[in-house]
């Protein structure tokens, strides 16, 4: 229903007006009537209509000044029609100066209410046209933006758009939304997945009032992948009644899930600290997805064989197992071409179905790696695989990127043969201690060194029991300690001869590995 407030001076014409005809019938409600201008402006604050009918000589302020008044303080965009019981065409004509839509000649008969009333609903529907127009438009323009942010691959003027839209976000994640296929029997076609997933985004809308842009559908960036996703922030915490981030992740998937009829996942990101690391956060995800199953200990084989099953002969799966022999022999050309002909059959795919054939590409790649050394880390061997080829990989690419993650690869396995790898870790552990000021990193290592990173991050932890990372901010403590005990340095000039920029990062690190506060320990150590 429309909602009109009636405004003249004359009680008898706003009690004939309000029975002249049947307003329900024709789509509208009388919300307010009023005597004066005084008394429409209130009711207008109060009521909001879409629609004000009133007479053009009123006592104190006229119908024309009322109107000119509501117009330049912007305080209603409905629609005016005036009323008057002199045919004065100057009237007719300044009241559609004013932006009246219409001009009723008093006494007003049936028919020309009911036709000034349908001129309303028709200009009602094209305002309400424009306005959903507009949404779509600022829809795909925010999605374009964001698309730029999930991809790591954004440069100020996308984030500035984004920082429209959302504002400023801080403690981020990237939450998938999406149907849990396991357990769906049998599985659901391509048009039953587009509708639950459709179902999916109204449910997160509804969740979320108000948030309609941290709610994200069809913005894919893997062939026909119809995500649903959800922005959280910390922001969000604000108003949830002092909820923890757990407590309020945990009851919006509650409220998600309930009622839709077909089994829902929430798959949450890492949490970043804001919108420019967002595609971190929505690597994990990816990550988490594509390696779901593995991490419980499921069987290898019968993910294999379960997942192939899904993919109704759209991949050539003798194809993938010849890449993947390609790879454990290291014929680049080979594994150029091959790659390139299998992301030509993905292409076609639906997200859930492209991870498939991404698992039991990475599965059978680790197991060459185990073949090699069957007391290898898998978990970090298909974490290695897994970020190499989500940081760069792009559909659009035709797999350029993905090959240049197996050949790395078929490098790696190279090394893991030729096990020769244990000799330099002296040399990089001197390394380290001559250059620990530096910003030193394991694939700057594994360059310099002619070993592959994650090999080599792997012999480094199963050598030291520790990561390259933790091993080098030991190696940097041990030297503070000796500069807090035998100088009178500065913390934050201590911090900058260990390596550390950022001095409360520094006291963070000091006191999370040595037990205490630099100065603490000074102060101990001294006496």
């Amino acid at each position: 229903m429309l909602k009109v407030l009636l405004v003249d001076d004359e009680p008898y014409i706003l009690q004939g007006l309000s029975v002249l005809i049947d307003w329900g019938k024709e789509g509208f409600e009388i919300v307010g009537k009023a005597g004066s201008a005084r008394e429409a402006l209130e009711a207008i604050g109060r009521e909001q209509p879409d629609l004000v009918l009133a007479d053009i000589r009123m006592p104190q302020t006229s119908g024309l000044d009322f109107v000119e008044e509501v117009r330049k303080e912007g305080i209603s965009h409905a629609f005016f029609v005036m009323m008057s019981g002199y045919s004065d065409f100057e009237y007719a004509r300044t009241a559609l100066k004013c932006g009246c839509i219409d001009y009723l000649l008093k006494p007003i008969s049936c028919e020309e209410l009911v036709h000034v009333l349908g001129k309303v609903k028709a200009l009602k529907e094209e305002e309400k046209r424009r306005e959903r127009d507009d949404s779509l438009i600022a829809k795909e323009f925010f999605s374009r933006n964001m698309i730029a942010l999930i991809r790591g691959k954004y440069d100020e003027e996308n984030m500035e758009c984004v920082r429209q839209y959302l504002g400023e976000c801080h403690g981020c994640r990237y939450i998938c939304v999406e149907v849990n296929d396991g357990a769906v029997n049998p599985a659901p076609s391509r048009e039953e997945r587009r509708r639950m997933q459709k179902q999916l985004y109204q449910k997160c809308l509804k969740e979320l009032p108000g948030e309609e842009y941290r709610c994200i559908f069809d913005i894919s960036v893997q062939g026909e992948n119809h995500d649903v996703a959800i922005l959280y922030s910390e922001e969000l915490l604000q108003a949830s009644g002092g909820l923890t981030e757990q407590e309020y992740l945990g009851r919006l998937k509650q409220r998600i899930t309930r009622g839709m009829g077909f089994p829902v996942r929430l798959v949450a990101g890492s949490k970043v600290e804001g919108l420019e690391q967002i595609s971190d956060s929505v690597r994990t995800v990816r990550m988490a997805r594509l390696l779901r199953g593995l991490e419980s200990g499921e069987d290898l084989e019968g993910i294999e064989e379960t997942d192939w099953g899904l993919l109704e002969k759209q991949v050539d799966r003798e194809g993938v197992d010849e890449l993947v022999q390609m790879v454990k022999h290291n014929q680049k050309e080979e594994i150029a071409v091959a790659t390139e002909k299998l992301y030509g059959e993905l292409y076609s795919l639906e997200s859930h179905q492209v991870n498939m054939v991404f698992r039991y590409l990475f599965i059978k790649l680790l197991r060459l790696a185990t073949g090699v050394d069957e007391n290898i880390d898998q978990h970090e061997v298909l974490r290695f695989i897994s970020r190499c080829a989500f940081e760069q990989t792009d559909m659009e690419d035709g797999g350029k990127a993905m090959s240049r993650m197996l050949l790395d690869y078929g490098e790696y396995l190279m090394q893991l043969r030729r096990n020769q790898s244990q000799a330099v870790l002296g040399q990089i552990e001197s390394d380290m201690r001559a250059n620990f000021r530096e910003n030193l990193t394991l694939k700057d290592m594994g360059a310099k060194y002619f070993i592959n990173a994650a090999y080599l991050g792997q012999i480094f932890k199963k050598q030291y029991g520790e990561s390259f990372k933790d091993r080098l901010n030991r190696i940097r403590m041990e030297y503070a300690e000796e500069l807090l005990l035998h100088t009178d340095l500065k913390i934050y000039e201590i911090a900058e001869k260990v390596g550390y920029r950022d001095s409360d990062y520094f006291i963070n690190r000091f006191l999370a590995m040595v037990g205490c506060t630099p100065t603490k320990f000074r102060k101990q150590n001294r006496q």
